[in-house]
């Protein structure tokens, strides 16, 4: 389910008995939580209505105890337990249980961050609930959503500014919506906001990740790859680490190439090399800008790369740029 649909049925007070909310980027499930106890809770049995947990604190007793209560002066009490990944497996069969048979007077909100959804209790925790996974964005759709966080604000934000922004703090949605405030506070006359309002307030905040740059080599990002480097190399990051993992990205999209090459479907590769639906066709997009000769010399490199690093023949920092 996604994020605005049940954004919506908060709006209309149709709460379901159970959510469960999870993933990678907190700041869409903080918001939603948010946007429940202000739309659904009236603040004057706000103290008798509300319970919030956590699940390195409590046990599953206690959530189903506490969601099988009564309201007092309400129409609906809320239960919101963060952190559910961290209940012993005896108290996930109680919050099952519970979930299979759930109080109607109740909304039960668990959320939890990135866990593995093939697990036979998240599975069937998403069978009972309404479920939402929040996962981090990409750089390109990082950009529409400042852009969107400025219109709602009665603002309009310039391309470069906004690609700008996000190159500076990175994909968390947290720190980008901070950022936000703080340019909104320090030029709230100015409706177009520019490069200039963005390098006035935004601090340097990103950190990159070696995933990022061999996505943006996989992808023939140059500028991005050396960007991503440069701040790397500044983070002490391993240069044999980096090169490690461009060596698994090459050899994924080698094998990949070659699989193409032979006539087969993304779908029957991505099922021959145990990937995950999203990740094969992300990497076969990727393969496809490369011939299998590109990339077997692209192998050849950076095995001669690790071999300098490692005998120290060369400067880590010159070896990754020329690589």
């Amino acid at each position: 389910m996604d994020y605005q649909t049940i954004a919506g049925e908060i709006r209309a007070g149709r709460q379901a008995p159970v959510y469960f909310f999870h993933g990678d980027e907190p700041y869409p499930i903080d918001h939603l939580i948010r946007l429940m106890v202000e739309t659904c809770i009236d603040p004057a049995t706000r103290d008798f209505n509300l319970d919030i947990l956590t699940g390195e604190e409590t046990d599953g007793k206690t959530i189903a105890d506490r969601a099988s209560a009564f309201p007092l002066m309400a129409e609906k009490r809320f239960v919101f337990v963060r952190q559910i990944q961290k209940l012993a497996t005896s108290d996930r069969k109680i919050l099952l249980q519970y979930a299979a048979n759930p109080s109607p007077s109740t909304c039960l909100v668990l959320t939890a961050g990135k866990v593995e959804t093939r697990q036979k209790f998240y599975q069937e925790l998403i069978r009972m609930s309404r479920e939402f996974e929040s996962r981090p964005l990409y750089e390109n759709q990082a950009v529409q959503w400042v852009k969107r966080q400025f219109r709602g604000r009665d603002k309009k934000i310039t391309d470069d500014a906004a690609l700008f922004l996000v190159q500076q703090v990175g994909m968390s949605l947290w720190g980008l919506h901070h950022e936000i405030e703080k340019v909104l506070t320090f030029a709230p006359e100015v409706q177009t906001i520019t490069r200039d309002e963005i390098s006035a307030v935004a601090g340097i905040s990103r950190q990159h990740t070696v995933w990022e740059l061999t996505d943006a080599v996989g992808r023939k990002d140059l500028p991005a790859a050396i960007r991503i480097l440069d701040h790397l190399l500044e983070a002490r990051q391993s240069p044999a680490g980096m090169i490690g993992d461009l060596c698994r990205r090459m050899t994924q999209l080698l094998q990949i190439r070659i699989r193409l090459d032979r006539g087969l479907a993304v779908e029957r590769v991505t099922r021959d090399l145990a990937l995950k639906p999203y990740f094969g066709t992300l990497f076969a997009a990727q393969a496809g800008g490369y011939s299998a000769e590109n990339l077997e010399c692209a192998l050849k490199t950076l095995m001669m790369a690790d071999h300098a690093v490692k005998t120290g023949r060369l400067d880590p920092r010159v070896t990754m740029t020329l690589v």
